[in-house]
């Protein structure tokens, strides 16, 4: 079962800052859940420890009938006010694993240009 969403929060307030990219999976077939998901991402973004880490975002369970396309998940998260360079969306599920793989080299490029 997973953690309640205010011990999700506390876990990214505790979290140690100062890193060069993180990734957020956010569920695509919920999209009830999408104005939390932006929230989350927005503090870590606007965070100064923060401000140079690129930003890798899965979304997962694409497979299903349910799931949102990845550009209106790019419209409820905000992502486009961020730089192109500093973020990434993915699909990801059982059947476009083989994204994960591409996105992780994606990640470890802009980490390798800092």
């Amino acid at each position: 079962k997973k953690p309640p969403a205010s011990l999700q929060l506390n876990m990214c307030k505790s979290a140690p800052m100062n890193h060069e990219a993180f990734i957020f999976m956010v569920d695509s077939s919920d999209p009830a859940k999408f104005s939390e998901a932006r929230s989350q991402i927005h503090k870590l973004m606007r965070n100064n420890e923060m401000r140079d880490a690129s930003l890798l975002v899965l979304a997962n369970k694409q497979g299903l009938p349910t799931s949102e396309p990845l550009d209106k998940i790019v419209e409820e998260l905000q992502l486009s006010q961020w730089p192109s360079n500093k973020w990434r969306i993915e699909s990801t599920g059982k059947i476009t694993d083989q994204h994960v793989f591409e996105s992780l080299d994606w990640l470890a490029g802009t980490m390798n240009d800092k």
